[in-house]
């Protein structure tokens, strides 16, 4: 009986440690899998968190757009006053304000300080120059020729009832028909040269005259590099100034969120039958709509592609949020120092260019 009992027990332990290899080898295929469908997750969720605050300011940029429009919607509803809606808008007026009290000491101080760049390394401003002059005129003629042929195309003026009121009741507008300047090319031409040359140049920066600045900034920056050592401390000056200046931008852009959302709601809120001015306007919003995107999305991309040999949509993306500061204000002159910094940062081009 004894030998018997220790014959069926010898079979036991192996069954047992089987089990136990069966159950470790399962385990260990969970744990290999869950720890990879685990990691493969958290890892999905760190780079979605890393995209968010790497463009931070662009989404809540973009949050701030979407809850304008809500928040202008909604407060339309309710027939705000006009006191309400300068309320509204003044968180935003404040910050297009600041914006545009930026505009001339940053452009002027970037123009002094990137012509003297320019001069210290040795770089051809001529063929800058000209390489930006021949971009210019070949982008703005190609313009012009998209525009030509969406107004032909879609003739937006036929049908628009000009003249007629498109308001509401509290804020009246009307549509007025449009009257000639009068101007000749040849008197238009002038008065271009007459702003490129001001008499006065501080007078010129307070009726925001800028390309009367730009030509005494480039003036000056073109005279100081030719000065030498005798210019190095102003020039050193003129650099900590652009340095300040940026900070002053970077610390606006941090409120451009809440500046944008007061900006739109108000505008919603103070917009009138929409219905009407659509009808009034809906072909010329579209003509202008098309001639935008073939210009902006087929062209621009197009050269650069051609030019630079490189993908055109990372410039896009890198100025992503001086394009939705300007949806949101409405001012290429606030935009302008938005537009120089993602530039610099975002695209990495050089200050002095």
């Amino acid at each position: 009986a004894g030998s018997e009992d220790t014959a069926n027990a010898l079979p036991q332990p192996r069954k047992v440690e089987k089990g136990k290899s069966q159950l470790l080898e399962s385990s260990t295929e969970e744990t290999a899998a869950g720890p990879s469908k685990d990691a493969s997750e958290e890892g999905c969720a760190q780079r979605c968190c890393l995209c968010i605050r790497k463009e931070l300011l662009l989404y809540l940029t973009l949050l701030g757009v979407v809850l304008g429009i809500l928040f202008g919607a909604l407060l339309r509803l309710l027939s705000p006053t006009a006191t309400a809606l300068k309320v509204v808008g003044l968180p935003g007026n404040l910050f297009l304000r600041s914006l545009k009290m930026l505009v001339l000491p940053l452009v002027g101080g970037s123009i002094v300080g990137g012509v003297c760049s320019l001069r210290s390394t040795g770089t051809n401003m001529g063929a800058i120059a000209r390489k930006t002059l021949l971009y210019y005129l070949g982008t703005t003629a190609v313009a012009v020729v998209i525009g030509i042929c969406a107004v032909d195309t879609i003739h937006p003026g036929y049908g628009a009832m000009l003249g007629e009121s498109t308001s509401c009741d509290d804020h009246p507008n009307v549509i007025a028909k449009p009257k000639g300047s009068g101007l000749s090319i040849v008197d238009a031409m002038v008065g271009v040269f007459e702003q490129l040359i001001p008499s006065n140049v501080v007078e010129a920066a307070a009726d925001m005259n800028i390309l009367g600045v730009l030509f005494f900034c480039v003036f000056f920056g073109v005279s100081l590099s030719q000065m030498g050592n005798q210019a190095e401390t102003l020039i050193r000056g003129i650099e900590a100034f652009n340095r300040v200046i940026s900070a002053m931008v970077n610390s606006l852009l941090y409120i451009s969120p809440l500046g944008i959302a007061s900006l739109i709601a108000e505008q919603v809120a103070s917009s009138c039958d929409l219905h009407k001015v659509w009808q009034t306007l809906g072909k010329f919003v579209l003509t202008v709509l098309v001639g935008l995107v073939l210009q902006a999305l087929v062209v621009l991309p197009a050269v650069y592609s051609l030019v630079v040999r490189r993908n055109p949509w990372r410039v896009l993306s890198g100025f992503s949020p001086a394009l939705i500061t300007a949806f949101g204000t409405d001012s290429s002159s606030a935009t302008l120092p938005v537009t120089m910094k993602c530039a610099e940062e975002a695209l990495h081009v050089s200050p002095s260019v």
